[in-house]
């Protein structure tokens, strides 16, 4: 009897988690949209309205009931899904008005046609399951060339699946060593330490280990997914493109986040920003305006998305801190600017090696300085075994644990 108690239970925890609850019916609901609706139609809109309604009843069981999904970081991560889910709904199918029979601009398809040549299935698949837009004519701007198109598929998987153990013992050592002092303590409000020295000291190493273990931990699902569609298409690794720039392009603010860091929100970002700045706010397509009311709204719109991943640990909306860090990235864009146009105004362009040193110090110090108060709140919701990538930690998702 037993047995079946734990059977059934196992059953219904399975049937409440977010994953069936949340992702998969929104899954189904935006590619039913995009194979078989237009733009502009009711039964269009009635998906939207349904996705954004199944978001909303996970935010009200985080808020309301008080119930996380989990206290592990890859539930963190997955809070925020529905809420982008829902972003690019409005930018693919809403806002660019996407659909199988106008699909092409004009000068983009080889036959000069608007429609999708291929089946209903894989214009859904290119339109919304692909967040670059990888050899598309629409792919998005800084994606890496592909790893290798002249590797044979055994060697690729050898040569990327070695780097899969080095990448998850160096993640699980960075978790242990911002678990241990000096960086555990459960407030990190500036004057914590006794000099600013120190006080720096300790902000950007804590910084340095949280983007180090986000780089890893991105990668690791991107080698391993990469890895596992060869044994389905043995071609497909010829095509497939690191998620991550170059780091040696990271030497501003703007090169940071544009040209390093991964492009996975950049195509939503862009699209909405669009829609708003010039469909809504009517604003001209050239000019200083336009161009940071797009920066602003693309970092306000992260922002959002990140306060819904901080909202699955059900951290208080008063003491999240990502909006407010990615804003302050948006500020950083534009006094970067400024000063180096009044630098080239003054002094003309700079030595190249100069301006890198420079700029690298500056885009280290400047999020040293804001990722505090985005990553401090999350650190004292998180535990640290929930911290480690295991498979403890991304069960939450498909079992429920809350029952």
């Amino acid at each position: 009897m037993s047995d079946t108690i734990d059977i059934t239970s196992l059953i219904s925890r399975v049937f409440t988690s977010p994953f069936i609850t949340t992702y998969l019916p929104q899954a189904l609901l935006v590619n039913y949209a995009a194979s078989h609706t237009s733009s502009g139609s009711i039964a269009r809109w009635t998906c939207f309205f349904a996705m954004v309604g199944l978001y909303l009843t996970q935010v009200y069981r985080h808020i309301y009931l008080n119930s996380p999904i989990s206290d592990t970081w890859v539930a963190s991560a997955c809070g925020g899904m529905g809420f982008w889910n829902c972003v690019t709904f409005f930018d693919r199918l809403i806002g660019r008005g996407w659909d199988y029979e106008h699909y092409y601009p004009k000068g983009k398809s080889p036959s000069g046609e608007t429609q999708y040549k291929g089946s209903r299935k894989e214009f859904a698949n290119e339109a919304i399951a692909s967040p670059r837009g990888v050899g598309t004519w629409w792919e998005v701007k800084g994606v890496p060339a592909e790893w290798s198109s002249k590797m044979s598929r055994e060697w690729f998987c050898v040569s990327r699946g070695l780097m899969v153990v080095p990448f998850w013992i160096l993640y699980n050592m960075l978790v242990d060593t911002i678990y241990s002092e000096p960086y555990r303590q459960k407030s990190f409000h500036l004057g914590i330490h006794e000099t600013w020295v120190r006080e720096l000291e300790v902000r950007a190493m804590t910084t340095f280990n949280f983007f180090t273990r986000l780089y890893l931990a991105m990668n690791l699902f991107v080698l391993a997914g990469t890895i596992i569609g060869c044994l389905f298409d043995g071609d497909s690794f010829k095509t497939a493109k690191p998620l991550y720039g170059n780091i040696q392009d990271a030497y501003s603010l703007r090169r940071f986040w544009g040209s390093f860091w991964h492009q996975n929100l950049r195509s939503g970002l862009e699209g909405t920003s669009n829609f708003v700045v010039h469909r809504i706010l009517r604003l001209p397509h050239r000019g200083l305006v336009q161009r940071y009311a797009k920066v602003f709204w693309s970092f306000a719109l992260s922002g959002l998305f990140h306060v819904a991943n901080d909202l699955a640990l059900c951290i208080p909306i008063r003491e999240t801190g990502a909006m407010s860090f990615f804003l302050l990235q948006a500020c950083g864009f534009v006094l970067e600017d400024g000063v180096q146009a009044l630098w080239r105004k003054f002094f003309g362009k700079p030595n190249m090696i100069f301006a890198r040193v420079i700029g690298y110090s500056w885009t280290a110090i400047y999020l040293s300085i804001t990722a505090a108060q985005w990553i401090y709140p999350a650190n004292r919701y998180l535990t640290k075994e929930g911290t480690y990538l295991t498979w403890s930690c991304i069960y939450p998702v498909f079992v429920d644990t809350r029952m």
